[in-house]
């Protein structure tokens, strides 16, 4: 049984569902929790269901980015996330990094490294086995949120971060995993557009699809740069149509 939902171990009865679940001779899993509310319940049930693998999600290497994102975890709520895991037998950890946020400096980029490997060497003290891998993705602001009016990182700055990091982290055993610029900017347009995105995009599936999305982009005069930069706080975007 797959529990889904924004911040599954905030559900107060998640020690109880847990036990239900695994009572009926079921196995559970889940996408990832949030690393303050987890409880040693919930970890000894993925641990019964057979996870190998348990996903955090702490979104910054930085309290000060994770402060930026409304994220309210601290350092020390992922080290006790490991510590339970670690201490009910999972050996893996997957923690989920976005890169290129609003206000993000060299500094906050230099915490993502340092970060993965305080936790890696909290892990070794528990198992050699174990790994930590970091998933990183570039920031895509979307609409509906506050940060719909800033502009989503380019493809320079983001290569360059994910350089940084992957050099910090070379012959550490800490894998990572990142989304490319090109996908996250393509995310950025279908998020951010408007009809015109949308014809593009009909236009391109009935020519070929998407190795002609960019020429068909192109042809309607639909400029990427414009689309990913800054928003003016009285613009009307195209969602608001949307209630």
């Amino acid at each position: 049984i797959g529990l889904m939902g924004a911040a599954i171990s905030d559900y107060p009865a998640i020690d109880d569902l847990c036990a239900e679940i695994l009572a009926r001779n079921f196995t559970m899993s889940v996408a990832s929790f949030r690393a303050d509310s987890v409880t040693p319940e919930m970890v000894e049930a993925l641990k019964v269901s057979g996870t190998k693998t348990l996903t955090l999600a702490p979104e910054a290497g930085s309290r000060k980015m994770r402060a930026v994102i409304n994220k309210g975890i601290e350092e020390e709520h992922l080290f006790s996330a490991l510590e339970m895991g670690a201490k009910a037998g999972v050996d893996h950890y997957r923690l989920y990094i976005m890169i290129g946020l609003p206000f993000e400096t060299s500094v906050d980029i230099e915490a993502i490294p340092a970060l993965a490997l305080r936790l890696k060497e909290k892990l070794d003290t528990f198992t050699k086995k174990g790994t930590i891998t970091l998933s990183i993705n570039p920031f895509v602001p979307k609409p509906f949120t506050p940060f719909q009016w800033f502009p989503m990182a380019d493809k320079r700055y983001i290569e360059g971060a994910l350089k940084v990091i992957r050099d910090r982290l070379k012959k550490t055993g800490i894998k990572i995993i990142a989304e490319s610029p090109r996908e996250a900017i393509l995310q950025g347009l279908l998020a951010r557009g408007g009809r015109d995105v949308g014809e593009a995009l009909y236009l391109a599936w009935r020519r070929g699809g998407r190795k002609v999305f960019k020429t068909v982009l192109k042809e309607k005069n639909i400029k990427i740069v414009e689309l990913m930069g800054k928003r003016e706080a009285e613009e009307i975007f195209p969602w608001e149509t949307i209630d």
